[in-house]
């Protein structure tokens, strides 16, 4: 047997594409599952013990990919990304075929008119990803990322707080000022705070360290590894709606907060099953959702899904979370 996944981009989308990896490596031992995503994405598979073979896609070589596709005689493709390039990739291969279908209409009815044809039991895009795939069944385990093995330290003696504020979207971002006061807080209350991130969060962590120098700088320059250790070493994360929120699900029942401005949980994209993590979320606006996406500024301006989630609220919840692991997140 021998298997073809896609899923070209983004992060947080290829890391939720894992538990079908790991489901369909228990369904199919012995075939070679091979997976085609973007170069930059690559280092997420480095070590998992459920895929043969990693193809890196670069638009300057799709038709030599779209080659070697075809001379490879795949039994089965299961197309995640399901668009225009994805679609061109596979054309004309003959072989069994599945491909992720996507909650557009939903999506549009949900963010345009308000309203909400999602079922009651709100599925993530992990389990529709796997449904994508007959016979293949969702198991109880989270996202899956394998790092190198590095000697722990345990010299620790603080209780030590993981900040993630980089988003690609600005109204997906918890605002940068919150991030600053949360962390003096939390300095001023004998935590460690360390910031993570790859390059692209540079600029908005060199900010909040500006303000706060006593900030443990944990920005790595892309290197998933380290980005791994470090969350591990982190006794509760607080992160946007993000890839980061998602990397930090790879960390098996890691205490995580998350906070959701513009999105909600019905797209799919809350921390997959793990029973440590909570959305912070306002649901007393009747904008939201406004966006599945993203949005490079509010709408109504007032961009109060972020603003009335306080810090002093968010503080609340880590203190309940490290010392008696509450669950409950309504404002």
């Amino acid at each position: 047997m021998n298997i073809l996944i896609i899923r070209l981009s983004s992060f947080g989308d290829i890391l939720l594409t894992t538990p079908l990896v790991r489901v369909l490596r228990k369904k199919y031992q012995n075939a070679k599952i091979t997976y085609l995503t973007r170069k930059p994405f690559t280092a997420i598979f480095k070590n998992n013990p459920n895929i043969d073979l990693v193809i890196p896609y670069e638009n300057s070589k799709h038709s030599q990919i779209k080659q070697e596709l075809q001379n490879n005689n795949y039994n089965i493709i299961i197309d995640l990304q399901n668009n225009l390039r994805s679609k061109r990739l596979i054309f004309g291969l003959n072989c069994k075929k599945y491909k992720y279908q996507k909650d557009n209409l939903r999506k549009f009815l949900l963010v345009k008119y308000k309203i909400n044809l999602f079922n009651e039991k709100i599925l993530s895009v992990a389990e529709k990803y796997i449904k994508s795939v007959e016979n293949l069944k969702p198991d109880s385990k989270s996202l899956e990322f394998y790092p190198d093995k590095i000697e722990q330290k345990e010299d620790k003696t603080k209780k030590c707080i993981g900040i993630c504020p980089g988003s690609k979207h600005f109204t997906k971002s918890w605002p940068i000022e919150y991030y600053v006061e949360i962390s003096k807080i939390l300095i001023n209350k004998g935590y460690d705070v360390i910031v993570l991130g790859g390059k692209d969060d540079e600029a908005v962590a060199k900010e909040i360290l500006n303000k706060v120098p006593q900030i443990i700088w944990g920005i790595t320059n892309n290197n998933l590894n380290e980005l791994y250790w470090n969350m591990h070493n982190c006794d509760l994360i607080i992160c946007n709606d993000s890839g980061l929120m998602h990397f930090a699900c790879t960390l098996p029942n890691k205490k995580i907060i998350a906070i959701f401005g513009p999105t909600v949980k019905e797209f799919g994209f809350s921390p997959y099953n793990n029973p440590n993590a909570i959305v912070l979320e306002n649901n007393n606006i009747k904008c939201r959702p406004c966006t599945h996406i993203g949005n490079k500024k509010c709408p109504k301006i007032h961009f109060k899904c972020m603003k009335d989630i306080q810090p002093s609220y968010v503080l609340k919840k880590i203190e309940e979370m490290i010392n008696g692991n509450s669950m409950e997140n309504n404002l």
